[in-house]
C-alpha cells in the first residue's frame, strides 16, 4: 500500500506541474501580445538590459530603437521588456551634437605629478629598516 500511495502522490504532482506550466506559457503569450500591440513608432521601451529607447521600426525578429540623441540601435525583439507610458527620467534638454567640442574641454585633465611620491618614501624606509 505504501508504494501505491507514493505513486499516486507522484502522479498528482506531475499533473499539477503540467497545468502550472500551461498557465504560465499562456500568461507569457498574452503579455507578449499586449506588448506587441502597444509597439508603435515613437513609443519608449525598456530592454532586458536596462536600455531605454524610442521604438522606430521592426524587421522580423529585429527591432530598431533610437536613443535620446538620435542614434539607432538594433535589438532582438525578445529583448524588449516593457513598453513605457512615460520615461523615468527627464529628456527636456536634448544633447546638441552639432556643436564642435573645444579641444581644451574634451575631457583631458592636466595634472602635474607630485615631486615626491609619499608611498615610495614609506617603502624605501621599510627597506632600510630591514637592512639594519
Amino acid at each position: 500500500m505504501g508504494l501505491e500511495s507514493l505513486l499516486l502522490i507522484f502522479v498528482v504532482f506531475i499533473v499539477f506541474m503540467f497545468f502550472q506550466s500551461r498557465q504560465m506559457k499562456k500568461r507569457q503569450q498574452e503579455q507578449q501580445q499586449t506588448r506587441d500591440e502597444r509597439l508603435a513608432p515613437g513609443v519608449w521601451v525598456m530592454t532586458t538590459a536596462g536600455f531605454y529607447g524610442r521604438f522606430v521600426d521592426r524587421d522580423g525578429q529585429v527591432v530598431i530603437l533610437e536613443t535620446a540623441d538620435g542614434v539607432e540601435t538594433y535589438w532582438d525583439q525578445r529583448a524588449v521588456r516593457d513598453v513605457l507610458d512615460e520615461l523615468p527620467f527627464d529628456t527636456a534638454q536634448p544633447v546638441d551634437t552639432t556643436q564642435p567640442v573645444d579641444e581644451g574641454e574634451a575631457g583631458v585633465i592636466d595634472v602635474e605629478a607630485p615631486a615626491e611620491d609619499p608611498l615610495r618614501e614609506n617603502t624605501d624606509q621599510a627597506g632600510k629598516a630591514g637592512e639594519n
